[in-house]
């Protein structure tokens, strides 16, 4: 939420694990989370890619809230859109997609500048991952990189066209896999702070220890929802504070 009442969701998780459909984080986690900060309306959703463990529980979000504006990557494939599409839709939520180049102004403080797809540049591999929205949220003079979950390959793209990668907190992509996070990634984007969205005991063993490594060897401040638990992150503009609801 922005310091002039924006609410921005990025993201809706997917299922509680490889095997159980049944529990959507949406119905589960997301929604209730919102409901318990009193939101109910949310000016802006980026859905970064249309993996499942991120798009899932935006169908309920959809379903359940008021949402006024949607973003996706420019030149995704939209089938796995269809559900969060239609529903838009029938909300008349406005809809656009996105590439390298455009600023999404949330208020005179706040905005998005995306960073990827950045257009005329083919993906080689893993085309949903490498083509989803990386973007910094600004805030006054705080930088935020989200980067959903490019590998290697779009990091590569990214420092040779010269993106302005400089954040003070970075989202670790893909959960922290050993595919992403490379040395020379880290080093344009030099962050103090680093959140590591992962499931507890997953199955593909995120993060990689030699991500972790990466980031500990650059005095990173490494927080992870594993660990952690939820995050809650507040900036005067200045600085950023952090709390957690689980660990030390």
């Amino acid at each position: 939420m922005t310091s002039k009442g924006k609410s921005i969701l990025i993201d809706g998780g997917g299922f509680a694990s490889r095997t159980d459909f049944k529990h959507n984080m949406g119905d589960y986690t997301v929604v209730p989370f919102l409901y318990d900060y009193g939101i109910t309306k949310l000016d802006l959703v980026v859905s970064t890619h249309g993996d499942d463990d991120h798009l899932q529980g935006l169908l309920t979000v959809l379903k359940d809230i008021r949402v006024d504006n949607l973003i996706i990557p420019h030149n995704m494939d939209l089938k796995p859109y269809a559900s969060l599409l239609g529903l838009a839709g029938h909300q008349k939520t406005i809809t656009r997609t996105c590439k390298a180049g455009d600023v999404i102004g949330l208020d005179n403080d706040t905005s998005l500048k995306i960073l990827n797809p950045v257009e005329g540049i083919k993906i080689n591999k893993s085309p949903e991952n490498n083509g989803a929205l990386v973007f910094k949220l600004n805030y006054k003079d705080i930088f935020v990189l989200f980067t959903g979950d490019i590998e290697k390959e779009t990091e590569n793209i990214l420092l040779e066209n010269k993106s302005d990668l400089k954040a003070d907190v970075l989202k670790v992509a893909h959960h922290g896999s050993a595919t992403s996070t490379t040395e020379e990634f880290l080093k344009a984007v030099d962050p103090k702070i680093a959140v590591i969205s992962v499931g507890k005991n997953n199955s593909f063993g995120h993060p990689a220890n030699v991500v972790i490594e990466r980031l500990k060897n650059r005095n990173v401040k490494v927080l992870r929802t594993d660990i952690h638990g939820t995050l809650l992150m507040r900036t005067n503009g200045k600085d950023v504070k952090v709390w957690k609801t689980l660990g030390d």
